[in-house]
């Protein structure tokens, strides 16, 4: 087994053999070496199925998610004039309610124009089925006829005008109609 002679580094970095003193060879001063900070172990970045993207705002420590997105003002005139005629095109299956409903729950928090003209149209449209459902029982002495007829006229007249209102910017409320949502 072959010996090699140890090294110590040098200030300036050149080795020197320990075993041959030679006439250059001054003692050198013995150095402890500085401990080294030691960083945790840093998980591997998660890949494949399921792996958060860098922009959706996950972070480590915990499960943080970002509100939703605000519309831009066209944005936010387009949902609130969809909220307004989505009742006509609803109906076709008997609940329409249902399209002002859907609208005020998707968009209610990405913006204050269209939360407002949404929960509008759907407290008009609960009004509306009252209406209709009193004129209901009212049809067997014939005035529930004239009272559907008329809550039937009025609601496509109001629907229409709220819809221009909203395109138009303007924060229409429906008459005579309660804040049951708000």
């Amino acid at each position: 087994m072959t010996d090699y002679p140890q090294s110590t580094p040098d200030p300036q970095g050149s080795p020197e053999p320990q075993g041959s003193p030679g006439p250059q060879a001054a003692p050198q001063p013995e150095v402890a070496p500085q401990p080294q900070e030691q960083l945790p172990p840093q998980p591997a970045p998660a890949q494949g199925y399921g792996a958060p993207a860098p922009d959706q705002g996950y972070v480590q420590q915990g499960y943080v998610q970002q509100g939703p997105s605000q519309l831009s003002p066209a944005d936010e005139r387009t949902w609130s004039i969809a909220a307004h005629l989505s009742p006509f095109l609803a109906s076709l299956i008997g609940l329409p309610f249902l399209g002002p409903l859907v609208i005020y729950l998707v968009f209610r928090d990405r913006g204050p124009f269209v939360r407002h003209h949404a929960a509008q149209a759907l407290n008009f449209q609960i009004i509306v089925a009252i209406g209709l459902l009193i004129s209901i029982p009212l049809m067997f002495v014939i005035v529930g006829f004239f009272t559907a007829a008329v809550i039937g006229v009025a609601a496509i007249v109001f629907q229409i005008v709220a819809a221009v209102e909203a395109n138009n910017g303007k924060w229409y409320r429906y008459p005579l109609t309660p804040d049951w949502v708000k």
